[in-house]
C-alpha cells in the first residue's frame, strides 16, 4: 500500500482501511511486524507463518496525489515527473516491483544479455555462477513471443 500523507483526492484513511483489508486476508495482527524508513519515509511490514512479506505499507509524508518517483536502490531512476508523477526520491514502481521479485529477474536477463553479445557477464565474473531461470529470462527478453509477425 502506498498513499501521500497530504492527499486531498483520496483520505489517508482510505489507505489503513485497505490495509486492514488485507490483514484480515491473511489472518494477520493490526500491529506492523516491524517498522523502518525507506528513502525517510514510514515503512510497516507484516509477515505470514513462512516469514514471507505479503504486506507492507509506504506513506509519502507531504505528497498529494500521484505515484512516488525517485531512484531505487541501483540508483537507477525510474519515471519522468508529470501531472500525477510526482517527484518524492523514492520509486514506488521499483519498491512494488522488487515485493513481487521481478527486479531479480531484470538483472538476470541483463546477464543472458552479456553472454549473447560475447562481453564478459558481470555475475558470473564475480561469482562464477550461471545467471539462474535461464528460460524464464528469455522469454523475458523476446517480448512478441506467440504474436503473429506481420
Amino acid at each position: 500500500m502506498w498513499h501521500g500523507g497530504a492527499d486531498r483526492t483520496v483520505d489517508p484513511a482510505n489507505a489503513d482501511e485497505i490495509i486492514k483489508q488485507w490483514l484480515d486476508v491473511h489472518q494477520l495482527p493490526s500491529a506492523p511486524m516491524a517498522e523502518d524508513t525507506v528513502d525517510g519515509y514510514p515503512h510497516q511490514i507484516w509477515w505470514n507463518a513462512d516469514g514471507e512479506t505479503v504486506v507492507e505499507s509506504y506513506t509519502i509524508t507531504n505528497m498529494a496525489h500521484g505515484t512516488p518517483l525517485g531512484t531505487a536502490e541501483n540508483d537507477e531512476r525510474y519515471g519522468m515527473q508529470g501531472a500525477f508523477l510526482i517527484e518524492a526520491g523514492i520509486s514506488s514502481s521499483y519498491h512494488i516491483a522488487k515485493f513481487f521479485g521481478l527486479t531479480k529477474w531484470i538483472r538476470e536477463s541483463q546477464e543472458i544479455d552479456y553472454r549473447a553479445s560475447g562481453k564478459a557477464d558481470p555475475g558470473q565474473v564475480a561469482t562464477g555462477a550461471p545467471p539462474r531461470h535461464r528460460r524464464r529470462c528469455r522469454y523475458l527478453s523476446r517480448p512478441n513471443r506467440g504474436r503473429s509477425k506481420k
